[in-house]
């Protein structure tokens, strides 16, 4: 760890990607001005954003599937699965990932958790570390390259004038525990935070342990005038993450707490350690103009038991791989009187040293495969945005992405299947607005989105290794209009409607011992509408709703041998419900007692292509009481909550195209927790 460390300090003058600016800046940035919720009426994207009280406040904290409950467009699923992560979809994009996220960039403090092949990990996101999340709400490959479907941009703790110190713990069923602290304030002019988590985790189903711990710390610091040094470090280590895998209906309907029995044969699950450091350096050149570049470094090491002894192809059932990664970008951006510009770049590489081991039983057998695996990428981009008279504006943008992937194969049982497979991107966006005071504001944008496949939807389902190279890149087309603002400055709404054409869609599918391919599929035509409302119906008692309507189709289905020609087309896309609205009612009282009520509706769901078989919807509430008891800077709060208190019986997590119809991850019936939070402040030193 600590070689780890003096390495990445190295990086000082390397930047990584960072939060745009205009569009892009405004998610990393305007929730820390005062006039952050009319900024965010003033842009014209689906944008919406969820802070930190909200996503703590007497909460478990546990997944993000709490965080996003009421986002429209958004369908998070979490099964409690660790060993999956939990899904996010955005406007259809990572529905149909057979595990992690996909699809979706997610940005944690500017530097990417999306990989440069398009994989997010999200596994490493300690929620009690987070200050406020921003999700745009559709394609945006314009400023963030592949994985562009939407963006996830979190914002984690920021330094403090007081020194101010946070202590919490939290328990609930199914020998569910988390012990939090985080400190935040300034030293020797310097700003800092430091957090630690750890949670742990029985699970509802069999098989299905968790253990994890979670490490932040960031340093502020002006070196210069109008200079700005930021240092940021994350670390998670998590010793077990058991996989109780995916059960078929009748299996769920005998025992909705069981797992798999190849998961206790194969000790299915995954063990991860990571590390990540980066820096960061603003600097203002001019009023309205500024530069700033990013560098960050990344290690993961990380194991894997499948639910087999070889797959298809003679592959083990046991993946080992240790991972670097290594980013930099630069942002320049300027204020030329009602014009603004910016212009940078990012290049990322990925550096992926992949084992197999045949999985006897548990125990770790021959080596069945070895081979080195690199993706590079790289993207400049441009963005200019115009206000014209009478309330009206345009903006413009173009970025550029290639992206290379290089496999070499260091087992060579089967002859050298090394391979290098390349992707070229062109991604514009132009958008329109029209507003002259926060009451209303209209926009309209016309953007595109890429995919590229990752390294694990790139493996060949005929060859041992090398690459698949007749899988082509997901290519999306969206239009979409909305309106949002405000009344009265008490109730806000946010209304768009869109659709979005994609092509060479990219479909998972599971071989007979459970290894999971991929091959494009189809186009899928996307419409879809979304609302949000929130707003002050009396003192101390507010309300937000949401609710989203997506049909999604799939049109000229590419059917592949032994599948019914045609017979997909019209068939709605997979993991994705046709309704989803979700809605909070929040009561306080002056003496601090509040509550918080909520639920959350969401249609049948198909699980597979042809639709022959769905996952029931479900009308989920949950309840959480507290009381805030203060005196002077210090915070005491106690605090119960239950999830899902009717007791209804519904999947957290589907697999889509599941082999052997394994498509149902059963989530946990009613829960019961409870908490307490410390908060206190010791002294008042200048920032």
């Amino acid at each position: 760890m600590r070689i780890r460390i003096l390495a990445a300090l190295c990086l000082l003058l390397l930047p990584a990607p960072a939060a745009r600016a205009d569009d892009g800046e405004m998610i990393a940035r305007d929730a820390e001005t005062e006039n952050a919720p009319w900024r965010l009426i003033e842009t014209p994207l689906s944008l919406s954003v969820v802070s930190a009280e909200e996503i703590t406040r007497a909460q478990p904290s546990a997944d993000l599937e709490e965080a996003l409950a009421l986002v429209p467009g958004v369908f998070a699923q979490s099964s409690r699965n660790s060993a999956q992560d939990t899904r996010i979809s955005i406007r259809g994009f990572g529905a149909r990932s057979s595990f992690g996220v996909r699809g979706v960039r997610v940005l944690i403090d500017g530097i990417p958790s999306t990989l440069p092949d398009g994989q997010s990990e999200v596994d490493s996101l300690e929620l009690s570390f987070v200050d406020r999340i921003h999700v745009v709400r559709g394609p945006i490959s314009s400023l963030y390259g592949g994985g562009g479907g939407g963006i996830v941009s979190v914002s984690t703790l920021q330094p403090t004038k007081r020194l101010l110190v946070r202590l919490r713990t939290v328990f609930g069923t199914d020998h569910q525990s988390r012990y939090e602290a985080s400190t935040t304030g300034t030293f020797g002019g310097a700003g800092y935070v430091f957090g630690v988590a750890r949670s742990r985790y029985s699970g509802y189903r069999e098989h299905a342990r968790s253990e994890q711990t979670a490490i932040l710390a960031k340093l502020e610091r002006e070196i210069g005038s109008g200079t700005l040094l930021g240092v940021r470090f994350s670390s998670v280590w998590a010793p077990e993450g058991q996989d109780p895998m995916g059960l078929n209906k009748g299996q769920v309907d005998a025992d909705r707490g069981q797992a798999h029995s190849r998961a206790f044969r194969f000790g299915a699950g995954e063990k991860l350690n990571q590390q990540k450091i980066a820096v960061s350096l603003r600097r203002a050149l001019a009023p309205g103009s500024d530069v700033e570049v990013r560098g960050y470094r990344l290690w993961r090491d990380f194991s894997n038991a499948l639910p087999f002894t070889t797959d298809s192809v003679g592959n083990g059932g046991r993946i080992d791989f240790d991972r670097t990664v290594t980013g930099a970008s630069v942002l320049w951006k300027t204020n030329l009187g009602p014009a603004r510009l910016m212009l940078g770049g990012d290049i990322d590489v990925q550096q992926d040293r992949r084992r197999r081991y045949e999985n006897n039983d548990g125990a770790r057998g021959a080596l069945t495969f070895r081979q080195s695996e690199t993706v590079r990428s790289f993207g400049p981009f441009a963005q200019a945005e115009l206000d014209l008279p009478g309330g009206f504006g345009v903006v413009g943008g173009l970025r550029y992405d290639w992206t290379e992937f290089d496999a070499g194969d260091r087992f060579g049982a089967n002859g050298d299947q090394s391979a290098t497979i390349r992707f070229r991107e062109l991604s514009p966006r132009i958008g329109l607005r029209y507003g002259t005071s926060a009451a209303f504001q209209a926009y309209a944008n016309l953007s595109t989105s890429f995919q590229v496949p990752t390294t694990v939807e790139l493996r060949p389902p005929d060859e041992p290794a090398g690459f698949n190279s007749q899988l082509e890149p997901e290519r999306a087309m969206s239009v979409e209009i909305g309106i949002k603002g405000s009344l009265d400055q008490r109730w806000f709404y946010d209304v768009a409607i869109f659709h979005i054409r994609i092509k060479d869609v990219i479909v998972p599918f599971d071989d007979l011992p459970g290894a999971t391919f991929a091959r494009n599929a189809a186009e899928v035509y996307r419409r879809g509408g979304e609302i949000a409302l929130s707003g002050l119906l009396a003192p101390g008692l507010s309300v937000r709703a949401a609710y989203t309507y997506a049909d999604y189709r799939y049109h000229d289905y590419d059917s592949p041998v032994g599948f019914p020609t045609g017979e997909a087309d019209g068939k709605r896309e997979p993991n994705v419900p046709l309704h989803h609205a979700s809605a909070e009612l929040r009561w306080e009282h002056e003496s601090g007692l509040f509550s918080v009520m909520s639920l959350r509706h969401f249609s049948d769901i198909e699980v597979d292509d042809l639709n022959r078989n769905e996952s029931p919807g479900a009308t989920l509430s949950n309840a959480r009481f507290g009381f805030d008891w203060r005196r002077g800077d210090v915070l005491v709060r106690p605090f119960v909550g239950i999830q899902n208190w009717s007791g209804v019986e519904y999947n957290g997590a589907l697999r889509p195209n599941g082999g052997f119809s394994r498509f149902y991850e059963p989530a946990p019936e009613s829960q019961v927790y409870g908490g307490l939070e410390i908060r206190f402040a010791l002294d008042e030193s200048p920032y």
